[in-house]
């Protein structure tokens, strides 16, 4: 059997045959060279590498889309999750760096069947110490995107060609915007992926969306001090995907913290050490991360976020 003339569909039932196919080789090699342009370009930033725990006794997001690991309590003593980000541990390794990253395996527990979303993907994460502002994180976040983008081009990948300079919108100015086109959606509401799409072809190309409501975002987002009904936090959207990033500055004061906490309805047990770090000077940060096989997809122009991946998980039978 010839396996470079079959569908790429196929190999969605028998994902240990992508080996054979040339144009899955191809895919896996271009992610190898993005994980290694993305590590060059942090070094050379100052950043240190930092290898963070898979185990977690906390669900970063506060979202509940964590797997839990079963009999966790009887063998640590507390429940126990697969990581759905690095961050909390990347802010306390950066109390003596310029900044610092990771680039690792992180887990989601959400019931999404579509053509960008996966159970377990790997993430790239950053956390700068005393970030000027949110411009800084995205001037950082916005530097790693062209120079992967230019990279691939230069290795045969055929890519859009967006200016170098990618906008940056307020929230409330993109609900107005969807607004005059006539969509029902007001302030507070969430974008869909339909509503990331617009924004995209409106401004014809990625977008930073920035200055969420505070109440629709985690409980680290330090909170506008021009507007506390908005948070310091942006995600970076692009074409036929859309975030494919997300980040913002962390709160630092110990008692605003815990307050977020507890509005959230978040145990502050199992984060007691996070908040400890707001009692020992630790120098206030601002991060974020990047899915790797979103911005992959984005980059290859390819259709189905799984195409990234030997071997993809995501809600139902794991087949290999």
């Amino acid at each position: 059997m010839d396996f470079n003339k079959v569908q790429r569909t196929y190999f969605r039932e028998y994902p240990f045959l992508k080996g054979y196919n040339h144009d899955f080789c191809k895919i896996f090699r271009k992610k190898s060279s993005l994980l290694k342009q993305l590590r060059i370009k942090s070094e050379a930033a100052g950043f240190t590498e930092q290898l963070c725990p898979i185990l977690t006794g906390n669900d970063c997001e506060g979202g509940g889309e964590a797997f839990s690991i079963q009999d966790s309590e009887n063998f640590f003593g507390t429940k126990t999750y697969l990581t759905v980000s690095a961050q909390l541990h990347l802010e306390a390794s950066c109390a003596n760096e310029k900044g610092v990253y990771t680039i690792a395996p992180v887990f989601r527990a959400e019931k999404h069947d579509s053509k960008r979303h996966l159970a377990e993907f790997w993430m790239y994460e950053a956390e700068i110490a005393f970030p000027d502002s949110l411009h800084e994180l995205m001037d950082v976040c916005e530097k790693l995107y062209l120079s992967s983008r230019l990279y691939l081009d230069n290795d045969t990948v055929e890519c859009s060609n967006y200016s170098n300079t990618i906008p940056r919108v307020r929230y409330a100015e993109c609900i107005e915007s969807l607004s005059r086109d006539g969509i029902n959606i007001t302030w507070g509401d969430p974008l869909q992926s339909s509503h990331e799409t617009m924004l995209c072809q409106k401004f014809h190309g990625p977008i930073f969306v920035t200055n969420y409501p505070a109440d629709s975002k985690a409980f680290y987002f330090k909170k506008c001090q021009s507007n506390l009904n908005e948070a310091e936090c942006f995600d970076f959207l692009v074409p036929n995907i859309g975030e494919i990033a997300g980040g913002g500055l962390r709160e630092n004061n110990y008692d605003v913290l815990l307050e977020n906490i507890r509005r959230k309805n978040i145990n502050p047990t199992p984060l007691q050490w996070y908040l400890d770090l707001r009692k020992l000077g630790h120098p206030p940060t601002g991060g974020f991360g990047i899915g790797i096989e979103r911005l992959l997809t984005h980059l290859l122009k390819l259709n189905n976020i799984r195409d990234t991946v030997h071997f993809p998980r995501y809600e139902g039978p794991i087949k290999s």
